[in-house]
């Protein structure tokens, strides 16, 4: 099966990505502790009811797909990749076979991750399309798929679990948001996320001694973890074309197509020694602008205040920021040093301040 992944071939860790531990530590608990110490789950509500499906969301190219892979790899699950498209199906009938197959498979080979990309495609708000009685029928075969798992949570036999990843969580009818009350922002990194990701992409890179990663983490605010990684391969790729220059085309075409085993020898060792400068990191960053936009952002941090799990004390600085300054302001001039932060931000400040 095409989608199926897997993981045992990609090794991908923990230590490859760069996302906060309080979002390891929250699908540590959801997911990997239940699977493995089912006991500790069979009491009180617990046994009675369970969490349902997790919903990862951000900007694009943040690490929704690579957490999933790195849980499945480290905590030895498979993992089923699936997108809305994969779904849908000109004949009749054809998508709820293909949706319950897909919960079919995952409880043979449980432990197991049913990974949605692109969810809203499936979840989206009514009247975007979600008029056609075909698709109400694929969600409604989905949403018993989904069912049949928490029943099997309750008696400890499922092992399964749906977690889906969006760039446009607001596109979700806020209805069926009830079937996945685990949701987690996958947000942006900050300078010392970045500078850790630049790390992991150039760890077996030579890099010229002018070269300063934490500078270029610097100077790449708002950019992902994608966009960082297209950006060491744009400056591995100037780096290379500067080497290549040196030997002059004419002569790397006649030995591509002789086929001297020396002189191509030659042309390996060279290239291999190559060490990326700071001009290729330059010309890097002049052709690898930050693919996020600041309207998608600021809407995805906006769904985030009012949907999303508020546990992540980075995630909350990021979108309270562009609030401090006035907040300080209006505590100097109420004098109000004494009164807590929270009360000022939640009562007197938004009174005083409102959104216009």
């Amino acid at each position: 099966m095409s989608c199926l992944v897997d993981c045992k071939k990609t090794q991908t860790t923990f230590s490859d990505i760069s996302v906060s531990e309080y979002l390891i530590e929250c699908l540590r608990l959801i997911i990997f502790v239940p699977m493995n110490f089912p006991d500790a789950f069979k009491a009180g509500v617990l046994k009675r009811e369970s969490m349902g499906g997790v919903l990862l969301y951000g900007p694009p190219g943040t690490g929704k797909t690579m957490v999933c892979r790195a849980m499945a790899s480290q905590w030895g699950m498979r993992m089923i990749q699936i997108k809305p498209s994969d779904l849908l199906s000109a004949f009749v009938g054809q998508s709820e076979r293909v949706a319950k197959s897909i919960f079919s498979l995952a409880h043979r080979i449980a432990p197991c991750i049913i990974f949605i990309d692109e969810i809203e495609s499936l979840l989206h708000r009514r009247g975007q399309g979600d008029d056609r009685s075909h698709q109400r029928s694929l969600l409604n075969e989905f949403f018993q798929g989904m069912e049949g798992l928490q029943s099997s949570e309750k008696q400890g036999t499922s092992g399964v679990v749906v977690i889906g990843a969006t760039n446009r969580p607001f596109d979700i009818d806020e209805a069926l948001l009830r079937r996945f009350p685990a949701r987690y922002m996958v947000g942006l990194p900050d300078v010392a996320e970045r500078e850790k990701i630049l790390g992991i992409h150039l760890r077996e890179t030579k890099l010229h001694k002018e070269v300063d990663i934490k500078s270029i983490a610097r100077q790449t605010k708002k950019y992902s973890g994608s966009d960082l990684k297209n950006l060491c391969v744009a400056a591995a790729t100037s780096a290379v074309k500067g080497a290549a220059k040196d030997f002059q085309w004419e002569r790397l075409t006649r030995v591509a197509a002789s086929g001297d085993s020396s002189e191509r020898e030659e042309v390996k060792i060279t290239l291999d020694d190559t060490e990326i400068t700071k001009e290729d990191f330059k010309k890097a960053m002049s052709e690898v602008p930050a693919s996020a936009t600041k309207g998608r952002h600021e809407e995805i941090y906006e769904w985030h205040r009012k949907h999303g799990n508020k546990g992540d004390s980075t995630q909350t600085e990021k979108g309270i920021q562009k609030f401090i300054g006035p907040l300080r302001a209006f505590a100097r001039i109420s004098k109000i040093r004494g009164v807590r932060l929270s009360f000022a931000l939640t009562s007197r400040f938004p009174r005083d301040h409102p959104r216009k």
